[in-house]
């Protein structure tokens, strides 16, 4: 497409872009986490600077006009493949409910257990999904208005069962 006069046309929205921010803007560059269309996303925000004239001090000086956000929203392919190389399962849950995860019949997580702490702590649990028993590992995921999702990663304890027992065999 060639840019031209009549390519510059007026909008009043862009799809899936905010036309208010909502909160205050960030004024350094920072990375968070965040909740789009139900999705966990990491987000990186960048202040965009521009210059303004002071009329006491007759120069221009630096004056934030806006901000940058950049957000990577991870898909299955992300997470397989971590999956993978983990021999684990993952689920990433929103307060909606699933997000993204390997075990869709596990479709809501609990979110009570988070409380309200800003640090993020590694919650350790057993569970058992289609009657499949596993060990959890739930970690909190949170942000300037608190708990927003949590990413449990699950790994099965017939598998642990069985790689203690093979390591017991070498031993012996």
């Amino acid at each position: 497409m060639k840019l031209s006069e009549n390519s510059w046309k007026s909008q009043d929205s862009f799809p899936s872009i905010e036309a208010i921010f909502g909160k205050n803007m960030p004024e350094q560059e920072m990375i968070r986490y965040d909740i789009t269309d139900g999705f966990l996303c990491l987000s990186s925000y960048v202040p965009i600077m521009g210059e303004e004239f002071n009329k006491e001090l007759k120069k221009m000086m630096p004056k934030q006009v806006g901000v940058l956000k950049a957000t990577f929203k991870p898909d299955h392919a992300f997470f397989d493949k971590i999956a993978e190389i983990t021999e684990t399962k993952i689920n990433i849950f929103s307060e909606q409910g699933l997000s993204l995860g390997n075990i869709k019949e596990y479709g809501s997580y609990d979110f009570s257990r988070l409380g309200n702490a800003k640090h993020q702590k590694i919650m350790l649990n057993e569970i058992e999904v289609n009657k499949n028993q596993y060990f959890q590992g739930s970690l909190p995921i949170h942000n300037d208005s608190g708990g927003i999702a949590a990413i449990a990663v699950l790994y099965s304890k017939k598998f642990a069962t069985s790689n203690t027992l093979q390591i017991i065999r070498y031993i012996a």
